[in-house]
């Protein structure tokens, strides 16, 4: 009879000790901000490959903008400068 409570029991603290609640959000953001510095422009736009725009949210509190170049490199733009939002528009279309 004092099997099936003790059992009850650990098991109760083992469930309440699991990190796995919180595994799936901590697999899904990295808390930090992905850009040090950034450039104002690029020297052509044919050499870029892709663009990724973050929106500022609990991982960073500013907006990043970052271009993959055809030649494997990455850079951070300025998302303020003029030359980024036209970029940002003309990627959009």
């Amino acid at each position: 009879m004092r099997f099936i409570p003790g059992c009850l029991l650990l098991l109760l603290l083992v469930s309440s000790l699991s990190p796995a609640h919180g595994v799936l959000e901590a697999w899904n953001t990295s808390f930090k901000c992905k850009c040090m510095k950034s450039v104002p422009k690029l020297g052509r736009r044919s050499m870029i490959a892709r663009v990724a725009a973050y929106m500022p949210g609990d991982h960073c509190p500013r907006k990043e903008v970052i271009v993959w170049l055809k030649n494997r490199s990455v850079l951070c733009l300025n998302p303020e400068s003029e030359w980024t939002q036209r970029l940002l528009i003309n990627v959009q279309r």
